[in-house]
């Protein structure tokens, strides 16, 4: 039998690492040392960022004044960024939060400059990001709120002969008007003819549909009046 030491696993990495903690989505950086400690960085079941550090690491930190300061800075700059992606699709979560979770593996590392571009680096991403995520949100309403009409229009016309003997011949014209309206409503914003609101994710997802839906539903009432006139 071998008289070597056997090297037993570490508190955090027995608990996180080893063990499949159930708590963690995404493990961004563990970190072990016999000199300063011990600490983890990871991602939860709901995509936010969480680390935690042994003893020995806080007093390592608490020692370190620089470093004290350049955490709390992170930190601060991170709690300003996270709530923009707290409805984002989950694969954009994760690449958002990673990046955030490197500026704190970088700053514990001791090395407050690579953390401040990662945060400089995850500000770009999340302003690009933002833009994408509320043009998609819209979109996905428009396209609800335009299929729908254009389904209502297609019954509309098929069933024609009994809608106009419940509601009369002009009620009838002006609803495939609006059904019309509707449609081109939504080609309009597909193909981003119109100046597109300079939106982002930060307003709430409920918002961006019902902007979307009210779109849709705002070309089909503009076109009754060219119906009457005509």
């Amino acid at each position: 039998m071998s008289d070597q030491p056997i090297d037993k696993p570490s508190s955090l990495k027995n608990k996180y690492v080893l063990n499949g903690h159930d708590g963690v989505r995404h493990l961004i950086f563990h970190h072990a040392s016999p000199s300063n400690g011990e600490y983890i960085v990871y991602l939860d079941k709901e995509l936010d960022i969480d680390w935690e550090t042994d003893n020995a690491f806080d007093a390592y930190i608490n020692s370190t004044a620089t470093m004290k300061a350049d955490l709390r800075k992170i930190l601060h700059s991170i709690a300003l960024l996270e709530p923009v992606a707290q409805n984002w699709p989950d694969d954009l979560k994760l690449a958002a939060k990673r990046l955030l979770g490197e500026a704190i593996v970088s700053v514990l590392e001791g090395d407050s400059p690579v953390a401040e571009k990662a945060i400089t680096h995850a500000k770009e991403f999340f302003r690009q990001k933002s833009k994408q995520v509320s043009r998609f949100w819209t979109l996905r309403a428009c396209l609800a709120s335009g299929a729908t009409a254009a389904v209502l229009g297609v019954l509309d016309i098929y069933f024609r002969n009994q809608v106009i003997e419940f509601i009369g011949r002009v009620p009838f014209l002006l609803s495939l008007c609006f059904f019309a309206g509707c449609i081109g409503a939504l080609l309009f914003v597909i193909l981003k003819l119109g100046k597109q609101p300079n939106a982002n994710s930060t307003a709430e997802r409920h918002l961006h549909y019902l902007e979307g839906a009210a779109r849709i539903v705002g070309g089909g009432i503009s076109a009754r009046p060219c119906s009457i006139a005509s």
